[in-house]
C-alpha cells in the first residue's frame, strides 16, 4: 500500500502539480494586479481553477446482499467529498472515464480525440465515497479515486494526451449467489499521440496499461495486468465528420493462471465520428475481434464487436445520450474462457422549470459466458440478463446547492435461477459545490 502511494506521489501527482504551477505562472503574474479577479477565478467565477464539493445522502435498499431469496434490507449513509484542479480554468471536468476491471485494458468506451481548440489542458482530481450501513456494518466501505490529465497541442498538428487513474473500489454486483465487498486496487495509465498529416488525414497512436489487485488473497486469481496498443487513421469527409480505421492489440496476463487463461486480442474496426452541429455528436465503430489463448486446449474466439455513442440536444431543456456495445470481457467463473457482453444505455434529461430537472437512466446488458459452468450438479453455459432503471428529480436551490431524490430498480435474470436477484433503492442527497456542475 505504501509503495503504491509513493508511486502516485512521485510519478503522477508531483509531475502534474509541477506542470500546473509552471503553466499558471504567467497567468497569475498578469492577474496579480487585480486581487478580486484572482479570488473569483480560483473558486468558480469565470471558470475557476479549484473546485471543491461535498455530497451527503441516504439510501434505503431492500436487498443488501443481492440474493434470490431471504433478502435483507438496510439504510446507509453516503458521504462524497471531492476536489479538482484545472488549468485553464473551467466549470466542466475535462475528463470523464468509463472504466471497468472486467474489460480488457479497462476502458469500456473509446477515448475521443484530444481537444485541439486549446494549447494545453491540465487536470487533477481526488474523490471519495464513504458508505456506512445501519445494520450490516460488514458492508461499510471507503472508496477513493485519484486521477490526472495533461494535454498539449503543438502548432505543427501534433497532440499529446497523458492520463492516469488510481482507484480503491469493489465489485458491487458480482456473479456469486451472495455478493460481498470484493475490494480491489486498480491503476490505469493511458497515452494518446495524434498528428494532423494534412487537413484531411490524421494519425493516432494509443497505449493503455491497467493493473488490478484484489485485497482478498482468495481472489488473487483475478489479479492481472493488461497492455493495449491502438493505431487509427482518420479521413475528414467534412470539417467535423470523419471516417476511420482502427487496429487494436491487447495482451492480458494473469498473475496466477488458474481462474482464466492468459490471452491476446486483435481487433479490427471501421467507423465514423461526427460533431456536425452544437446539438448532435457521436461515434460508431464495428469490426472483428480474435482472442487467442495460451492454453492450446481452449479454442480461439472470433466475434463481431461494436461500439456506438450518440449525444443529442433536442431543445435547450431536453437532452439524450445513448450508448451501445458488444465486446469481450474477462470471466470470474471457473471453467469459462471469457464473457461476450452486449449492452445499451440511455440517459434522458428534461429541465422542467428553471430550478427543477428530471432525469431517467436505463441500462440493459446480457452477459454470455463462453464455456460450461457447473452449479449444484447442473452444467451449462451461463447467461445473465441485467437491467437497471433510475428516475430522479433534482432541485437547484442556488448555483452551488442542489438536492436530489431518486429510485433505482435493479434485476438480474440468470439461466441458473440461484443467481437471480431484484433490488429496490430509494435515495436522497444534498450537494454543495463551488462550481456549477449540476
Amino acid at each position: 500500500m505504501l509503495n503504491i502511494f509513493r508511486y502516485l506521489k512521485y510519478k503522477i501527482v508531483a509531475p502534474l502539480l509541477v506542470i500546473f504551477l509552471i503553466l499558471s505562472l504567467p497567468i497569475q503574474a498578469q492577474e496579480s494586479k487585480e486581487v478580486d479577479k484572482i479570488s473569483g477565478d480560483i473558486f468558480g467565477k469565470g471558470g475557476g481553477y479549484i473546485h471543491p464539493s461535498l455530497s451527503v445522502g441516504g439510501v434505503y435498499t431492500d436487498n443488501v446482499f443481492l440474493t434470490a431469496k431471504d433478502e435483507k434490507d438496510d439504510f446507509l449513509w453516503v458521504i462524497s467529498p471531492e476536489i479538482w484542479l484545472v488549468l485553464p480554468g473551467s466549470r466542466i471536468k475535462p475528463m470523464t472515464l468509463a472504466v471497468s476491471p472486467r474489460t480488457p485494458a479497462g476502458f469500456t468506451m473509446s477515448r475521443p480525440n484530444p481537444e485541439s481548440f486549446r494549447r494545453y489542458q491540465t487536470y487533477l482530481y481526488y474523490g471519495a465515497e464513504i458508505l456506512r450501513y445501519s445494520d450490516f456494518s460488514i458492508m461499510d466501505f471507503d472508496s477513493h479515486r485519484l486521477e490526472g490529465l495533461f494535454q498539449y497541442n503543438l502548432r505543427s498538428g501534433l497532440s499529446i494526451e497523458l492520463l492516469d487513474q488510481y482507484t480503491i473500489s469493489f465489485d458491487e454486483v458480482g456473479v456469486d449467489a451472495i455478493t460481498l465487498r470484493d475490494q480491489y486496487k486498480n491503476n490505469l495509465f493511458g497515452a494518446i499521440l495524434s498528428y494532423d498529416v494534412t487537413t484531411r488525414f490524421q494519425l493516432r497512436l494509443d497505449y493503455t496499461n491497467m493493473g488490478i489487485d484484489y485485497e482478498n488473497s482468495a481472489l488473487s486469481e483475478r489479479d492481472r495486468s493488461d497492455n493495449a496498443y491502438s493505431a487509427y487513421l482518420f479521413f475528414n469527409i467534412k470539417p467535423k465528420t470523419s471516417i476511420f480505421a482502427q487496429y487494436r492489440f491487447i495482451d492480458i496476463e494473469y498473475d496466477i493462471n488458474t481462474l482464466a487463461d492468459n490471452s491476446r486480442e486483435q481487433q479490427y474496426f471501421g467507423g465514423i465520428q461526427w460533431d456536425m452541429t452544437a446539438r448532435s455528436r457521436g461515434r460508431f465503430k464495428a469490426g472483428y475481434g480474435v482472442k487467442d489463448f495460451d492454453d492450446a486446449a481452449i479454442d480461439n474466439a472470433d466475434n463481431f464487436i461494436l461500439e456506438a455513442e450518440l449525444h443529442h440536444i433536442f431543445t435547450p431543456k431536453t437532452t439524450l445520450n445513448l450508448t451501445g456495445f458488444r465486446r469481450t470481457d474477462e470471466t470470474r467463473i471457473p471453467g469459462t474462457a471469457y464473457v461476450l457482453t452486449h449492452g445499451v444505455t440511455a440517459d434522458y434529461d428534461q429541465r422542467i422549470t428553471e430550478k427543477l430537472t428530471g432525469h431517467i437512466f436505463l441500462a440493459y446488458s446480457l452477459d454470455d459466458y463462453q464455456g460450461d459452468s457447473t452449479f449444484e450438479g447442473e452444467t451449462k453455459e451461463r447467461e445473465d440478463d441485467f437491467i437497471r432503471l433510475r428516475p430522479s428529480l433534482r432541485y437547484k436551490f442556488a448555483r452551488w446547492l442542489m438536492a436530489e431524490a431518486a429510485y433505482l430498480f435493479s434485476r438480474r435474470n440468470s439461466n441458473f435461477s440461484e443467481f437471480d436477484f431484484t433490488e429496490n433503492r430509494f435515495s436522497f442527497r444534498i450537494s454543495a459545490s463551488l462550481y456549477d456542475d449540476f
